[in-house]
């Protein structure tokens, strides 16, 4: 096999035909904001698909199914609790879920439960308008211009004020 399997090609001399500086400057695709907000006011998460932010979009399916986990499982805790204090004041022990516990006690878990399903529903009515203006404020950020001629940078300072010196910090904004 002497010369073996695979064989080398001269590097080609001329130019190549498909260089990105031939391009120019290349252009970020610019997204409608109203369209992201809109996708994902109809469907969580086709807002971030629209902005091919594909990566968000597990993360805003798992917080709502953990979400609506939670609510279940607090509405069942509340229905068994409601049905325990009804069963008490009709004087029923025989339909009773929790014949066990007292009359107060029961009245404090069905509260108890009802006040979590009710703030689990209103969490997933702030993570679905969170959901909306992410979608909203990434298509607006999309063709922002993060070159070097703007900056940010913050940094450690010491001064001394009347013969006292202080520590703080400076935040340093910058045009070029």
């Amino acid at each position: 096999m002497g010369a073996g399997f695979f064989r080398v090609l001269p590097a080609q001399t001329r130019p190549d035909s498909l260089s990105l500086d031939s391009l120019g400057p290349v252009q970020a695709k610019a997204y409608n904001p109203s369209k992201a907000a809109l996708y994902s006011a109809v469907l969580p998460g086709m807002g971030q698909a629209y902005n091919r932010k594909y990566w968000k979009i597990p993360i805003i399916y798992g917080l709502g199914a953990t979400l609506g986990y939670f609510i279940s499982f607090n509405n069942n805790r509340f229905l068994e609790f409601d049905d325990s204090v009804r069963a008490k004041l009709n004087e029923q022990p025989e339909t009773d879920p929790r014949p066990f516990i007292s009359l107060d006690a029961a009245r404090r878990n069905r509260t108890f439960f009802r006040r979590n399903r009710e703030f689990l529903v209103i969490l997933t009515v702030l993570l679905h308008g969170l959901n909306i203006v992410d979608a909203t404020v990434d298509a607006h950020l999309r063709t922002f211009d993060i070159s070097d001629a703007l900056s940010l940078q913050l940094s450690p300072q010491l001064e001394s004020l009347g013969g006292q010196a202080s520590a703080g910090l400076s935040l340093f904004l910058r045009w070029k």
